[in-house]
């Protein structure tokens, strides 16, 4: 069975592909992530995202772990998101604190506008916090960071379905 919280991600392989503005890189960037289709182990859903940031300095990649159980969804070492997927659903992680602010929230970024969001705020005493959208089938269409490290803003250009 699928757990609910895999609906937040991707279900097909794609390329999701963002704008990406940071202090720490220089000039415009664009960052895309390539999801692999999840598989299931052992009750939980495994899948695989490469992200590659591209700016003025050149290209910095990473490969992401995500795990989906019935509980939480994680990407690499951090759970982003924890069920219920109800507003009000808090959870720490390291020195984060994470929340379900809202449910059903309408985000515009330059690929559109996605309806029935998840809006996700966490906190970070030392440097700042953020907030997360996310769309189901799609996950991320909008990041902001704020705080010690500067501001932060992701937002999704274009989605691509592998053929």
């Amino acid at each position: 069975m699928t757990p609910p919280l895999l609906l937040w991600y991707p279900l097909e392989d794609c390329t999701l592909v963002y704008t990406y503005g940071d202090p720490e890189v220089p000039g415009p960037a664009v960052a895309e992530r390539v999801f692999r289709r999840a598989r299931e182990q052992g009750g939980e859903w495994l899948g695989e995202m490469e992200e590659t940031i591209r700016s003025e300095r050149g290209a910095q990649r990473a490969v992401i772990e995500l795990r989906v159980s019935a509980e939480e969804v994680q990407e690499g070492p951090t759970v982003i998101l924890r069920a219920p997927t109800a507003a009000g659903t808090a959870w720490t992680d390291g020195p984060d604190d994470w929340r379900i602010d809202a449910v059903g929230v309408a985000v515009t970024v330059p690929a559109g506008t996605f309806h029935q969001c998840l809006r996700v705020v966490y906190t970070n005493e030392d440097i700042g916090g953020g907030v997360l959208w996310l769309a189901q089938g799609i996950g991320m269409v909008k990041h902001e960071r704020y705080g010690e490290r500067g501001p932060f803003l992701y937002e999704l250009q274009t989605l691509k379905l592998a053929a």
